[in-house]
């Protein structure tokens, strides 16, 4: 992790999104504070991200501001790499906007929107006294018979259950945010802990190691931790893609929790067991159920559809 000066408002370019999840309780309040901040553009799909960011890349904005969930930053990166707006790759910056937030939780500021706000408009007074922090996470580029779309966090089995739960049942209901989270997740782990529920799942690792069988979960993810500083992840080193599966009916499940979900290695955390997990730079995936990418729904456009996730360039992200 590096410090660096704050850089000059003429150079901060900011992409809105006040259709994601904490940004529509205030998107006029917010996109105000924004305006203070840099050059803004409202975003409500794929089109205007496009649009907004040949029009930053053109005007010089190298340090990028996202206001939105994780969806907003999956927007974010697949038109950074596909239409290729900049000769380069700007500084991200991603801010809490959104309903989970996950790759905020590991990038973003250590606070809520509201608070990074305001800080952002002290730093800009404060000038060449301020300081962020400059932090590198590679991409995952997902190819499927849909396109190319970039993200950070890909999921299956009762993950992606869980994101077809939260939006049919909290989307747009009264309860929403981190209480309509909370309430997704605590509803899918008890079905982690005690269902027999699967997918079937063929996976291809980096062209030699394969595994297959019924998934009750999988993920794949650059993130460094996950929600409440979950790190599931126990065979890879931090810098890398990391995978992990874990299979129907596992072995030792309630005694090996504790270690899934700190990332600690076991030995009985194997795939006798119905446990893998690993580093990668390129997969395979056959699958026949939706995968959730940065939140969003990815559905296969057959019975069985192979995705193929790969490790792509490593970007450089801002925070304070």
């Amino acid at each position: 992790m590096t410090c660096v000066a704050f850089p000059e408002k003429d150079k901060i370019g900011i992409v809105f999104n006040p259709e994601a999840g904490d940004n529509r309780k205030d998107a006029r309040r917010i996109r105000q504070a924004l305006c203070h901040i840099g050059e803004t553009f409202t975003v409500a799909g794929p089109r205007d991200m496009e649009r907004a960011l040949f029009s930053l890349a053109k005007s010089g904005k190298s340090w990028l501001l996202i206001s939105g969930g994780d969806g907003t930053v999956q927007m974010t990166l697949s038109a950074l790499f596909n239409t290729r707006p900049y000769s380069f790759m700007p500084y991200l910056c991603v801010l809490p906007g959104g309903t989970t937030n996950l790759i905020a939780i590991d990038i973003g500021p250590k606070t809520s929107q509201a608070k990074a706000l305001k800080q952002l408009q002290h730093m800009i007074k404060k000038k060449n006294q301020a300081k962020v922090q400059l932090v590198k996470r590679h991409i995952l580029k997902v190819s499927s018979r849909a396109g190319k779309r970039y993200c950070m966090f890909m999921g299956g089995g009762l993950i992606a259950k869980g994101v077809c739960f939260y939006e049919r049942s909290f989307r747009k209901g009264k309860v929403q945010g981190g209480k309509g989270v909370a309430l997704t997740f605590l509803r899918f782990l008890v079905d982690f802990l005690f269902s027999s529920y699967a997918d079937p799942v063929e996976v291809k690792i980096d062209a030699m190691e394969k595994v297959s069988g019924k998934a009750g979960l999988f993920m794949a993810t650059t993130l460094a931790r996950l929600f409440w500083n979950m790190k599931p992840f126990w065979q890879a080193r931090p810098e890398d893609p990391k995978f992990t599966i874990i299979l129907k009916k596992p072995k030792g499940l309630w005694r090996l929790f504790p270690y899934i979900v700190s990332g600690h290695a076991h030995p009985e955390l194997n795939l006798q067991n119905g446990y893998f997990s690993c580093g990668f730079s390129r997969m395979e995936l056959l699958i026949s159920s939706p995968l959730s990418v940065d939140g969003e729904l990815l559905h296969p456009r057959s019975d069985r559809e192979t995705f193929l996730i790969e490790k792509a360039k490593e970007l450089i992200f801002w925070k304070w």
